[in-house]
């Protein structure tokens, strides 16, 4: 393989701290990589020079955490200083002025929400989110019981407040306490090496991080993933990776994540723990580069079909299919109702209409447009929802068929259609291949008497059926 590309560490001003990033790579699409919670950006350590072969790569240490300034938050409001928000706008601006274009974010644990965040607040930042072994946040205090809510807040202003969190959090930051932790959240205990703990622990150690630490294990409000999923922007596709190994966020909870209509695809990785990218980096890796791949290229239309579409066939067959009802629509209304309710006068044209029968039937063309409706909203709602499945078929004759079968795509739509038309005719006791006189000039669909019936039934009113 080739050589990994070599990392550089910076630091850079932000809203008055210091801000410390590790970089790799000098050309190709740009990716930011974020760490979780008690991590920092050498968490990525196996990830940031591999990427950088294949693009522009930055970890970066939030706020708070690793090598970056670590304001008191005890001197203000509880969590107004370390929150997803705050996180948010940290990425935003790392974006715009250190990396300088639309970059990918890659995000692990909490940094999950920071980079969802940053997908909601400054889309044009951000081309996608990859969420890894995101938190689900199971303190938040909509996750909490009503009996345990008291108990769990005055547990979290005493550790805040008082120096049994002090206490607590230097029993916590200590080798062996970060080794049987991390031992615990990895599939396989033998990935946590000593050079491992080092990383976590050292930045652990400066002044300023048992305050970060112990105001944040009290932050059970803002926003849960199932809350940002909604509403992250069409134009920016996430993708979530899962280590099913994971004995923190299990992934019988995970799975329900990769249904939200923003999430492309959710891919499993077994017998990995909570931070797949350190645990198993040859299986993340490639699966990171893969993301990029497939959303490098400019969006074109909607994106989340999992790669970005050269055709969009939804349009085209819902506009196509949309107008035709809407001339069936029109068409249908414009007719009289003794030329085109009674069945005896489309079977016979010399046949005068029976007035008694006339109001009993309904025109084909009401009929169809009508239901027609039902498929071609479904096929709007797709689309505003972010699908696109049609593509896919598309594709599929495409790779199964050649050019010959894409050109038969539309044919067999209209046949299709014909079918559905001539059995809504026939269901009325019209024979589709007769065409009154007074409707010889009539176009397609109403021409269609020149072609063999679709029918799916013989041509016997409905009530007939039933007698």
């Amino acid at each position: 393989p080739p050589a990994p590309a070599p990392v550089t560490e910076h630091y850079w001003e932000w809203e008055g701290y210091t801000i410390r990033y590790q970089e790799s790579g000098t050309e190709g699409p740009a990716m930011v990589l974020v760490h979780g919670f008690g991590g920092n950006a050498d968490h990525w350590r196996k990830n940031t020079p591999v990427l950088g072969r294949k693009g522009r790569v930055f970890a970066i240490d939030l706020l708070g955490y690793g090598y970056s300034s670590k304001p008191n938050p005890m001197s203000a409001e509880p969590n107004a200083i370390y929150n997803f928000e705050s996180w948010s706008r940290q990425l935003q601006a790392f974006i715009a002025q250190v990396v300088g274009e639309p970059a990918f974010i890659m995000c692990n644990s909490v940094g999950g929400l920071a980079g969802l965040q940053a997908a909601v607040d400054g889309p044009s930042n951000v081309r996608g989110v990859v969420l890894i072994n995101p938190s689900l946040r199971g303190l938040h205090i909509t996750k909490q019981s009503a009996i345990a809510k008291p108990f769990v807040k005055a547990l979290q202003k005493v550790l805040r407040t008082t120096d049994i969190g002090q206490k607590f959090f230097g029993n916590v930051a200590q080798a062996k306490t970060v080794k049987s932790i991390l031992k615990e959240a990895y599939g396989n205990p033998d990935t946590v090496t000593d050079e491992l703990v080092e990383f976590i622990l050292a930045p652990g150690l400066q002044p300023g991080a048992a305050e970060v630490f112990l105001d944040f294990i009290s932050y059970s409000s803002g926003p849960l993933p199932e809350d940002l999923l909604p509403v992250v922007p069409e134009e920016v596709p996430v993708r979530i990776m899962w280590g099913a190994a994971d004995p923190w966020e299990l992934i019988d909870q995970g799975r329900a994540y990769g249904l939200f209509d923003s999430v492309d695809r959710f891919i499993e990785l077994p017998g990995v723990g909570h931070c797949p990218m350190d645990e198993a980096p040859e299986l993340v890796n490639p699966l990171l580069l893969e993301f990029v791949e497939d959303y490098k290229a400019p969006p074109q239309g909607v994106r989340r079909s999992g790669r970005p579409g050269i055709l969009d066939f939804n349009w085209v067959w819902t506009l196509w299919s949309a107008s035709i009802n809407f001339y069936e629509l029109t068409r249908a209304s414009a007719m009289s109702p003794s030329a085109s309710s009674a069945p005896a006068a489309l079977l016979h044209p010399g046949t005068p209409a029976s007035p008694e029968r006339s109001a009993t039937y309904m025109t084909p063309g009401v009929i169809g447009a009508c239901l027609t409706i039902v498929p071609n909203a479904t096929l709007w709602y797709g689309l505003s929802r972010g699908r696109n499945n049609l593509e896919g078929i598309v594709k599929t004759v495409v790779r199964v068929a050649g050019v010959p079968g894409l050109l038969a795509v539309p044919f067999c739509g209209m046949a299709a259609e014909k079918c559905f038309y001539d059995s809504l005719v026939s269901l009325q006791g019209v024979d589709p291949n007769v065409q009154p006189e007074n409707r010889k000039m009539e176009g397609f669909p109403a021409g269609g008497h020149i072609l063999p019936s679709l029918s799916m039934f013989p041509v016997k009113h409905i009530r007939e059926y039933f007698r």
